[in-house]
């Protein structure tokens, strides 16, 4: 219950009683600490450390692409260098083959002249050009992917025009001899190269047989 009285200007007010008075208040509610912020200096401090650490990492990726870069040239001018080594030995080969055998340009040398040069040797220098052909075409693979998978890493030619020049004059020309090595083995088993082959070996034989009656 409240008790009511009239003031100077005629309103009622509620007037609360001692008894609601002495209830104890309740308490303010309690406000969450704010966290403290690290000063400045640490935070400079932290940031630098990182920024170290993220530009010595990159360092390290740049240094380890190169050394990889680095490999890779070196194992494909080594595979370079033995398929060319190959290809020489095989194109020495290959040219007695075409002088003394029938070809598109000719009978052969063996044909008129069955003493010439390698004619006696006929089947061993086809055994050694087949050979050394298998083992260049090996080589030259291996070199040719080595390329391709350095060519997959990324290099900033930057400032470096005459480099630039220089990798893509060795690309266009590695396509050309690209090309001429597939079509070397493709032209050298095609049927009338193998029919030449065969009218040669049946010359030799015909011209020994003749020969082998001639002699007393």
């Amino acid at each position: 219950m409240t008790s009511l009285r009239v003031d100077g200007f005629g309103a009622d007010r509620p007037r609360p009683l001692a008894s609601l008075l002495a209830q104890p208040a309740e308490p303010p509610p309690r406000l969450r600490p704010r966290p403290r912020r690290r000063p400045l200096e640490a935070r400079a401090e932290a940031c630098d450390v990182d920024c170290e650490t993220a530009h010595e990492d990159a360092l390290m990726a740049r240094v380890r692409h190169a050394r990889r870069r680095t490999q890779l040239l070196r194992t494909h001018r080594a595979f370079a260098i033995a398929a060319w080594s190959g290809m020489l030995i095989t194109e020495v080969l290959g040219t007695i083959q075409a002088v003394n055998q029938p070809t598109w340009f000719g009978d052969g040398a063996c044909t008129s002249d069955p003493e010439a040069f390698g004619c006696h040797q006929s089947s061993m220098i086809t055994g050694l050009h087949e050979g050394f052909a298998i083992t260049t075409t090996a080589l030259y693979t291996t070199a040719a992917i080595l390329a391709v998978a350095r060519c997959l890493t990324p290099v900033r030619l930057r400032g470096r025009r005459a480099l630039e020049r220089t990798l893509r004059l060795h690309k266009t020309m590695a396509w050309v001899h690209g090309v001429g090595m597939v079509l070397l083995p493709c032209s050298a088993s095609s049927p009338r190269t193998r029919r030449s082959s065969a009218s040669a070996r049946r010359r030799k034989g015909t011209s020994a047989a003749r020969c082998a009656r001639c002699t007393p």
